[in-house]
């Protein structure tokens, strides 16, 4: 991939020495009228057309992974797995059987680790991808279906959320690679498919299209040109797999009836913000204690079968005492809710060693909830893949409803709904999403304010913790190649970094132009490191001299030559050139080199940038 883009640099400032700009490749015919077709698109109707696309696609992909969920969750915890378990040892008391089968599966999510490889680590691992590679490995597809199905099966703390982002992402970058759509729409179409799949998991088009563009970031969202994109992948999606499976759209958890929540009660919100908030940074900073003094100190980060063995017994353990933190927690919640009055949905038994839950009592649903928070950190440590956002919300919930019985002038929605979003949110960083998804599962739009204040709050408590480490502010649209295509013929404000245009005149005399030296930046580079050293090519195009990197050295291996210098050279460009390379060579702002792109998508519709000139605040 990367020798293609160092081809693709050179025979780009090849044909801008010519006169043109764009590189034109030979499609393959069964291709090239489709790419045609949408090329002559405007680029808001090819995004919303792409978008419902893949959104009607994920829809399908996240009915077919639903269907072999339960049918799996049927097979081991409610008709199979029990018969042979009373037949084989009808002697042994039946919470054995709860530890047990989260052993073997433990041990076979290892086993396919080792087997299959190590596809995207959940969420912090799809953000990470986004940002180095501007798109989402669909390769890795089978294998993230496959490792999540064994780890949610095993009754790990991890839900079918991240696969499916993964997946739906992974399809959704697929696409933009196969019609050479530019970096900018692969973007904003990538953002679509994550959040499609979201949206189908939640039942719920915005809050899952507000999810997947939160949680790229550490303050919510800012792409805001993926979001109406991804709001119509994410309706597609949801239409799609609720058709395919029959589902009603209706809430999931029902909470008993209250009076109104008073509007002073929205300052509620603060304090379980605060509560919340604290939670959450406590589970971060003691999962990342765990990795550091077991999973690094006994070098069991490569030793995935031993790894799963040890999470999937201890997984057990933990579900043997309480079944309640089993499993992903979205359908577990209702029994916190209503007492016990509805049982356990999805395991055999549902009493543990001491018996049945006694979930009217405040202190079993803290030490439930504080149960589940380390049976997830045991769950993300031991390598199983998925999402921890319905297990978040689970442990807030059984918090939430513990409180509200010490203090029932909290209300039980509010209490448990606010306690949910703030612990989610302070993991997630997604403050906005978080509360439009609970209100939507709960049917409760009249705690929204108390539980927003929640979200909120919550947020800043984790500020300079998080678990997503690739979180970070958005490249800018003058650091996005295409960005510039993707306007409403509006006049740009301030100096914005241009792209040549396709023309069709022939090149004009050259002439020199003063310019202020310019910053290269590199698409999939974090903003603090200097880009690794470039070869500078002299391009006469029009009425000006511009310089373009080929940018080989930093796009592919360490071995790829760079392309040597083509061209005129002016005075005034060679001392341009010099400022170039000293900035590249490290003596600008940052320092280090950027991480290589590990997955570039054609750029048959890739304008050729002169330079990317920005002058971008660096990420902390």
């Amino acid at each position: 991939m990367a020798d293609s883009l160092r081809r693709w640099s050179i025979g780009a400032a090849e044909a801008a020495v010519k006169g043109t700009a764009r590189v034109v490749e030979e499609l393959p015919t069964d291709r090239s009228s489709l790419v045609a077709f949408f090329n002559k698109m405007p680029w808001r109707t090819r995004l919303k057309v792409l978008a419902l696309f893949v959104g009607l696609s994920c829809g399908v992909v996240c009915a077919v992974y639903e269907t072999m969920m339960h049918h799996l969750l049927h097979f081991v915890w409610k008709h199979h797995g029990p018969e042979l378990f009373k037949t084989w040892l009808p002697w042994a008391p039946h919470w054995l059987y709860i530890i047990l089968a989260c052993t073997i599966l433990g041990a076979s999510t290892g086993a396919l680790l080792r087997g299959l490889g190590e596809p995207t680590a959940n969420l912090p691992g799809v953000v990470q991808d986004f940002y180095e590679n501007g798109t989402l490995d669909h390769k890795e597809a089978p294998a993230m279906v496959a490792i999540s199905l064994t780890g949610i099966v095993g009754g790990g703390s991890l839900g079918p959320e991240a696969p499916l982002v993964s997946i739906g992402g992974g399809f959704a970058s697929l696409v933009c690679t196969w019609l050479e759509l530019t970096w900018a729409e692969t973007i904003f179409i990538t953002m679509a498919g994550m959040g499609a799949g979201l949206a189908a998991f939640f039942g719920e088009p915005v809050g899952g299209a507000i999810f997947a563009c939160e949680v790229i970031h550490r303050y919510g969202l800012e792409y805001y040109e993926a979001f109406i994109p991804t709001v119509i992948a994410g309706t597609a999606c949801n239409f799609a797999f609720r058709f395919l499976l029959d589902l009603p759209q209706e809430a999931i958890w029902t909470f008993p009836p209250e009076s109104g929540l008073s509007t002073i009660g929205t300052l509620y919100g603060v304090m379980l913000g605060v509560v919340g908030g604290y939670l959450g940074r406590l589970w971060i900073q003691g999962t990342i204690w765990l990795r550091v003094n077991v999973l690094m100190k006994y070098k069991l980060g490569a030793r995935h079968i031993l790894k799963g063995t040890i999470g999937g017994f201890l997984i057990g353990l933990i579900g043997a005492v309480f079944p309640e933190t089993l499993f992903w927690a979205q359908n577990e919640a209702q029994p916190l809710i209503d007492g016990g009055a509805t049982p356990l949905p999805n395991v055999w038994p549902a009493e543990g060693i001491f018996g049945a839950s006694d979930l009217t009592s405040p202190l079993v649903l803290i030490l439930i909830g504080g149960a589940k928070l380390v049976a997830i950190s045991i769950t993300v440590l031991a390598g199983y893949r998925g999402g921890f956002i319905f297990p978040f919300m689970f442990a807030g919930i059984s918090f939430g409803t513990a409180f509200n019985m010490i203090l029932p002038s909290l209300g039980a929605a509010a209490a448990a709904l606010s306690l949910a979003a703030a612990i989610n949110t302070s993991v997630t960083r997604t403050v906005l999403a978080t509360p439009v998804v609970l209100i939507t599962l709960s049917g409760r739009p009249d705690v929204l304010p108390c539980v927003l204040v929640a979200s909120v709050v919550s947020l800043y408590m984790t500020g300079d913790v998080s678990i997503i480490k690739a979180a970070r502010t958005r490249y800018l649209s003058s650091e996005i190649l295409g960005a510039d295509d993707l306007t409403d013929d509006a006049k740009p404000i301030g100096k914005v970094a241009q792209v040549f245009k396709e023309t069709t005149a022939p090149p004009a005399e050259p002439k020199t132009v003063e310019a202020t030296p310019p910053t290269v930046v590199v698409l999939g580079a974090p903003r603090t490191a200097a880009a690794a050293p470039v070869a500078v090519l002299n391009v006469t195009i029009g009425a000006a001299e511009k310089t373009v990197g080929a940018g080989a050295a930093q796009l592919g291996n360490a071995s790829d030559a760079a392309a040597k210098p083509a061209g005129p050279e002016s005075e005034a460009v060679k001392s341009q050139q010099g400022w170039l390379n000293s900035q590249l060579d490290g003596h600008g702002s940052g320092t280090g080199a950027a991480p290589p792109l590990r997955s570039v998508p054609s750029a048959k519709r890739v304008s050729v940038p002169a330079v990317f000139q920005v002058n971008a605040a660096p990420m902390v």
